[in-house]
């Protein structure tokens, strides 16, 4: 009888390993297969996508996506344009945003490396401004300006948080470029300021369940009908993309007009002109927020303080909001129905 030692040398089914053992191999051995193939990132010149800052790049970034990547870079949730080019003493800043909690943040930009100028702008900026976050954008922070953001943020410890962050732009092949930021600067024991209250606590929801029972009680022409959820009330106008929100946040009792998209874009300008004449109709000073550069955003809006954990004050919320909205009604329908809007697709988007 054959060995398989024997075996393996006539038909090359078996082996000898190191020790000795023989163990099965097939009589060919066939070339390993080849993975699937991957594809290179190439890097793209910013100036390639974005040639001038001010026009091209500062509008890109004030766009609402591109805001909220840059709040999930540096750890926020996201991020609402206030305004682009704002003014803070002898100087503009690119864009002045604020988070969920109405913490200010200025954000300065660059697509070339940084420079005194620029640093002596953001310190101008922390100090003109109550403002909790400077976050300066470039294609390359330069080593003296790293070092001259940590130790501000050595100095004004747990009052101001200074993040540098680089911005790179990397695409596949003939693929879209895509932005990329690098957090290369940040506080290292910063808080981000809240006194919020979780918009789904039980004590939100129940504030919000219990206001419309009071309107019923206390007689009320608003049409209680309309989306309740943690976040306030909805309440939907007849000309579709406008809506009137009621709402809590960060210590303030809301009511606001809502603008959505195309229409939103067109109508606050209109609107606006009337400024005083609403503010008047409606006896409250109100904050006008004009669209952001996407068309989304659009909002009229008056607020007062309070804390939704004072449950005796409870009474006293609810008739101001319901002041609030019957009045908002009826200064802002008949305006909104009169105006020739010309549609867009983006109307009936939700917005906390």
């Amino acid at each position: 009888m054959r060995s398989k030692e024997d075996r393996a040398r006539t038909n090359g089914k078996w082996i000898k390993d190191k020790r000795g053992a023989l163990r099965s191999v097939s009589a060919k051995q066939e070339p390993p297969k080849k993975g699937k193939s991957l594809a290179k990132l190439e890097p793209v010149d910013l100036r390639a996508y974005w040639e001038i800052e001010d026009r091209d790049f500062t509008p890109w970034l004030a766009q609402e996506e591109n805001l909220n990547e840059l709040a999930r870079a540096i750890g926020l949730d996201s991020l609402e344009l206030v305004g682009i080019e704002q003014a803070v003493g002898d100087f503009r800043a690119d864009i002045v945003a604020s988070d969920a909690d109405d913490n200010v943040v200025v954000i300065e930009n660059q697509l070339e490396q940084t420079d005194h100028e620029h640093l002596g702008k953001l310190i101008t900026y922390a100090s003109a401004r109550k403002v909790t976050i400077v976050v300066w954008i470039s294609r390359d922070l330069g080593n003296e300006h790293r070092q001259a953001l940590d130790w501000l943020n050595h100095m004004v410890r747990g009052e101001v948080g200074f993040f540098g962050l680089e911005i790179e732009l990397w695409k596949i092949g003939d693929s879209d470029a895509a932005p990329k930021f690098n957090v290369v600067v940040q506080p290292t024991d910063f808080e981000f300021p809240t006194t919020r209250i979780s918009s789904r606590s039980p004590l939100v929801e129940a504030f919000w369940q219990e206001f419309p029972e009071f309107c019923r009680q206390s007689g009320s022409s608003l049409k209680l009908a309309h989306k309740v959820d943690f976040w306030g009330i909805l309440f939907q106008l007849p000309t579709t993309g406008f809506r009137i929100r009621l709402r809590y946040r960060k210590g303030r009792f809301r009511c606001e007009l809502r603008m959505r998209g195309t229409v939103g874009k067109q109508a606050f300008p209109q609107l606006e002109v009337q400024r005083k004449q609403i503010e008047a109709e409606i006896s409250e000073p109100l904050t006008w927020k004009p669209p952001a550069p996407s068309g989304k955003g659009a909002r009229v809006g008056t607020s007062r303080p309070g804390m939704i954990e004072e449950k005796e004050k409870w009474p006293e919320v609810f008739a101001w909001l319901k002041a609030q909205a019957e009045a908002f009604f009826k200064a802002f329908e008949p305006r909104v129905k009169a105006m020739k809007l010309e549609a867009g697709e983006d109307e009936d988007e939700e917005e906390p």
